[in-house]
């Protein structure tokens, strides 16, 4: 079955996890999730949730924690033996957690397809300590869908609880204005209390629900705070 997976199909089920883009290839006439409300967010979303980024807006920023300083930056096909180190060392509830199963990193194949350009943007960070470890990555990816993207991100363990995976979730709102985007969907767990509150706070709806997976809508950023420097447009089909 794998060898009749398109490349499309490919790297749509990276930033989903198996649940939503293999099960979109597997059974094409089912759809994934219902119509999203053509509105604009700003009548959707209330007015106390704390939606705009305090992050640098650029594709480059440092994040301080009390474990030392974390840089992220765009991923690039030299950081894929990092990012499966990362894997490796991450517990199988964070995998779970992230890709609704148990996978490991991504092949190389994988890596280069989530990160060409086109498809959105992606990210790496790395201690300032620790130059050649990568502690988190995240993926934000065009869909089909106008106007929407995906988010996907896993944090190392030991990173975790400190701040790292709210600090990504404002960046890649405020980059995806730059994308064209004004809702940003993430996929996860009932299990997934973190991820779950990082999406409460920043003003999230919970578009459906199938088994223990949710499918959250977020809303971008109300506009780009710093230019729009590359990512621009969506990935051609």
């Amino acid at each position: 079955m794998a060898g009749s997976i398109d490349e499309d199909t490919l790297w749509r089920a990276l930033s989903l996890g198996v649940t939503g883009a293999l099960r979109a290839r597997l059974h094409p006439a089912r759809p994934v999730r219902p119509p999203l409300p053509s509105s604009d967010w700003s009548t959707d979303v209330s007015p106390s949730a704390p939606v705009t980024c305090q992050v640098p807006s650029g594709r480059v920023f440092t994040f301080s924690t009390h474990r030392g300083s974390v840089t992220t930056r765009p991923a690039a096909i030299t950081d894929h033996e990092a990012v499966g180190a990362m894997h490796t060392r991450s517990s199988l509830e964070s995998r779970y957690n992230r890709y609704q199963s148990a996978r490991g990193g991504p092949s190389r194949r994988e890596w280069s397809a989530l990160i060409r350009p086109g498809t959105g943007e992606s990210y790496v960070s790395r201690p300032d300590t620790e130059p050649l470890r990568v502690v988190s990555v995240c993926h934000l990816l065009h869909t089909p869908t106008e106007g929407v993207g995906e988010l996907g991100i896993l944090v190392e363990d030991a990173w975790q609880d400190l701040g790292l995976g709210t600090a990504l979730v404002r960046h890649v709102l405020n980059r995806s204005r730059c994308l064209g985007l004004h809702t940003v969907l993430v996929m996860t767990g009932w299990s997934n209390h973190r991820m779950r509150a990082i999406c409460r706070t920043l003003g999230s709806r919970t578009l459906r629900v199938d088994g223990d997976i949710l499918e959250l809508a977020l809303p971008a950023a109300p506009s780009a705070t710093g230019p729009c420097t590359r990512g621009h447009g969506r990935r051609t089909r």
